[in-house]
């Protein structure tokens, strides 16, 4: 099963500290690693209130920080000025990020056209592979196959992959609709979670709105139709609004209460 979530690039938008920016980030992160996520999608939110690329690019950095295990983090993550404040982030302690029995992170030190030289902090070996590799230089390695391996495709869950879609979301539920992935919206105006009839498929992609913008107000005219379907998490919710990242844990644990995720 491959799972996929998506947040839009001003998911910070209104937080100017960046201590909190990274709090927030955090709590994300967590929630995709405890539901067993394989993929998290930043798309762009063309909000013009927002420098929406600036924080869809922090966003991903942040992301993909934390779901690096530690041993190759300096490796990976050299002194930046944008991660001063990751102190600031929740601690991921998973099972990925202590065990490297079978499955171990590497980052990539010279690339040749099926041949990679990589390292896992402690030492550099070579990886022969036909696999088609994406711009990405942090990769996770099975032992036993000797080959790298997709986060969805391992035998154990071995952590999220992180992407950053620069074209706006109808874009991008076009393209995940041409991959056959079943497209779940969040929205206050969607079906009681209680009552929607849900479907169990393979690869499962559920989407987010962000806490300025819902859905329909980021899609527009006909949104309904990006969607097979569309659920509200909290019906008769007693808040003004739900921030995104309330959203994604309350989603996501009811998703998992329905054998959906």
């Amino acid at each position: 099963m491959r799972k996929l979530v998506l947040i839009p690039s001003t998911f910070t938008g209104e937080k100017k500290d960046k201590k909190l920016r990274i709090f927030l980030i955090s709590l994300v992160a967590r929630a995709l690693v405890n539901f067993g996520v394989h993929e998290i999608g930043v798309y762009y939110d063309p909000d013009p209130k927002f420098d929406s690329h600036g924080l869809g690019r922090f966003l991903v950095k942040v992301l993909k920080y934390l779901n690096t295990p530690p041993y190759l983090r300096k490796l990976a993550f050299p002194k930046e000025r944008e991660l001063e404040e990751i102190g600031a982030a929740l601690p991921i302690t998973a099972k990925y990020h202590i065990n490297t029995e079978r499955y171990v992170y590497v980052y990539v030190l010279k690339q040749g056209r099926e041949k990679f030289i990589v390292s896992d902090g402690m030492s550099i070996f070579t990886v022969k592979t036909r696999k088609k590799i994406k711009n990405t230089r942090i990769l996770v390695y099975d032992k036993v196959r000797r080959d790298f391996v997709e986060k969805w495709e391992a035998e154990e869950y071995v952590g999220y992959e992180v992407f950053y879609f620069n074209k706006t979301l109808d874009k991008l539920l076009e393209k995940l609709r041409n991959r056959n992935f079943y497209v779940i919206g969040t929205s206050r105006c969607g079906e009681d979670i209680r009552k929607a009839k849900i479907l169990n498929e393979n690869n499962v992609a559920v989407v987010f709105g962000s806490f300025a913008r819902g859905l329909k107000e980021i899609l527009g005219e006909g949104w309904r139709e990006y969607f097979d379907v569309v659920v509200n998490t909290v019906p008769n919710q007693l808040l003004k609004t739900i921030r995104t990242e309330e959203a994604i844990l309350y989603t996501l644990a009811t998703l998992r209460y329905r054998n959906i995720v």
